[in-house]
């Protein structure tokens, strides 16, 4: 059976996001839900090493740089950027569920409920840094994507950098609130909107879908990863931490891999 599927018609990412945050508003309600929380702690660990690890080399200055997160969810990211001493930050979410804790628990920050895929939008200022993770895959529509693109460079300042995550796929790959799109068609929208692609690093290799490998082993591997925790959910924080030191070492010196990878572009100065 093939494993590429279309989206359903009339897919509403709004109400979809809005339930699910409802039901469990929490890192595993955000991230890989049927894995459990112990086993999403270890891949948000990654996350927030290789984040601060690209954030620290851009050379912004946490004092003064004006700093945008889309898709804030459970304000992992803006979290990150407070502990690295960025204060001018504003976070954004989608769902009414998402902007009412993250105003709550990020009070020295502006937060605003925004659809990064609309037309309008509720900022009018610019930014030195945009950053945008395991967002825009969820976008499945091709052309509020691309309209997404065109709002993340509008709202960039001239030099200003996009560090963003997907799945940059080899084929294209469709579900009802995923969309894998190739890297030619993310770096031609990011092109056309006047953003420039910049260089990769892979974000997982053990422990995510493989969404970017055509290996058969490496797509048995995560089902048997997947069906295993589907079940003994509390041993998933004992194989993470088992795993963790083995991905960071194998995500050292990765700029491609078999899932997610962020990608550094700037605006043209």
């Amino acid at each position: 059976m093939s494993r590429y599927f279309l989206p359903v018609s009339g897919f509403d990412a709004k109400q979809f996001w809005e339930q699910r945050l409802q039901r469990d508003y929490s890192l595993k309600g955000v991230g890989y839900e049927s894995l459990g929380k112990g086993f999403n702690y270890w891949l948000y660990r990654i996350r927030r090493h290789l984040f601060r690890q690209e954030v620290n080399g851009l050379g912004l200055q946490p004092a003064a740089a004006k700093v945008l997160d889309i898709g804030s969810g459970t304000g992992f990211y803006l979290t990150q950027l407070q502990s690295l001493g960025f204060r001018n930050v504003t976070g954004s979410d989608l769902t009414e569920t998402a902007v009412g804790h993250l105003q709550q628990n990020f009070s020295g920050y502006q937060v605003v409920q925004m659809d990064i895929s609309s037309g309008e939008l509720p900022l009018e200022e610019r930014f030195d840094l945009i950053t945008c993770f395991d967002v825009l895959f969820h976008i499945v529509d091709d052309t509020r994507f691309d309209q997404a693109i065109a709002n993340v460079a509008r709202l960039l300042k001239p030099g200003g950098v996009f560090l963003f995550s997907d799945n940059f796929a080899h084929k294209e790959e469709r579900r009802t609130h995923h969309v894998s799109r190739s890297r030619k068609d993310i770096e031609t929208s990011l092109r056309k909107a006047g953003l420039e692609p910049g260089p990769t690093q892979a974000m997982f290799v053990l422990l995510n879908e493989p969404a970017r490998s055509e290996s058969g082993s490496i797509h048995n591997w995560w089902k048997g990863v997947v069906l295993f925790h589907r079940y003994l959910k509390p041993l998933g924080w004992l194989t993470g931490a088992l795993l963790y030191p083995l991905e960071k070492s194998l995500l050292a010196q990765r700029s491609e891999g078999p899932s997610t990878l962020m990608m550094r572009c700037r605006k043209a100065t």
